[in-house]
């Protein structure tokens, strides 16, 4: 999903609403991230006053239940590439740190369950990207070893975390530039999912 500046623009909201100032040059360092972890991060080096993680994590995710089905849209060519992934992988996963009430809504917006055999978001984890620990549970979810596993990410945080954890990893430059996902660690990058669709069999192992 398109969902970086959605994202971005609800906690920057949040955060100016609570009086905490963050430079810009912050943000993109905290992709990938949980809200705990993110939240965590903020509350102890930005801001001055004593506020609650939780507090701010779930009112965050009101807003972004509340605004979801009205604003987000899918990365061109990403529901075409997962409808037609089952040609390509035996089995296929969700790997987000989002919330599992985001990642649910998202799935009946675009009707996406039946394409997915395994999903782990940021409610079972303990330690987001780029920590492995996301990859890992998945591969434990679909009973594959990491190193059989293709990982396409968009984020460097997410590279970091599917090498980690033993992963073959694609960037997919529609979030941050080919450069950026491979100094980060990905195999290889391509600039969509119309250049990733094209044969991928070519891309994987």
């Amino acid at each position: 999903m398109d969902t970086k500046n959605f994202h971005r623009n609800i906690e920057r909201a949040i955060c100016r609403e609570h009086k905490i100032n963050i430079p810009m040059s912050e943000w993109d360092n905290f992709q990938g991230l949980t809200y705990e972890e993110m939240y965590g991060h903020i509350v102890k080096n930005f801001s001055r006053q004593k506020l609650s993680v939780t507090e701010l994590t779930d009112e965050t995710v009101r807003m972004t239940l509340k605004l979801a089905d009205k604003k987000i849209r899918a990365v061109d060519g990403a529901l075409q590439f997962v409808k037609k992934s089952k040609n390509y992988f035996a089995t296929i996963a969700l790997t987000t740190s989002a919330k599992k009430e985001f990642q649910e809504a998202i799935f009946a917006k675009f009707k996406l369950w039946p394409y997915f055999d395994a999903v782990v978001t940021g409610d079972d984890i303990k330690n987001g990207k780029p920590d492995p620990e996301p990859y890992l549970l998945t591969c434990a979810k679909l009973g594959v070893k990491p190193a059989r596993c293709v990982v396409i990410e968009d984020a460097d945080n997410g590279i970091i975390s599917a090498k980690k954890a033993g992963c073959f990893a694609v960037g997919l430059a529609t979030t941050f530039n080919k450069n950026k996902l491979l100094a980060s660690g990905a195999d290889l990058a391509v600039k969509n999912f119309k250049e990733l669709s094209a044969k991928p069999e070519k891309y994987f192992i």
